[in-house]
């Protein structure tokens, strides 16, 4: 359950810092996050 909750807010968050920044840079770390937790 713990884990579905950091799953949840990294994904908020991360949706926050791609559409702030607009970078692809932000948008690949974000994705390699994405799938090390999955």
């Amino acid at each position: 359950m713990r884990g579905n909750l950091n799953q949840s807010f990294l994904f908020v968050f991360g949706a926050k810092i791609v559409k702030r920044k607009k970078s692809h840079e932000w948008t690949d770390f974000f994705i390699e996050i994405q799938s090390q937790i999955t």
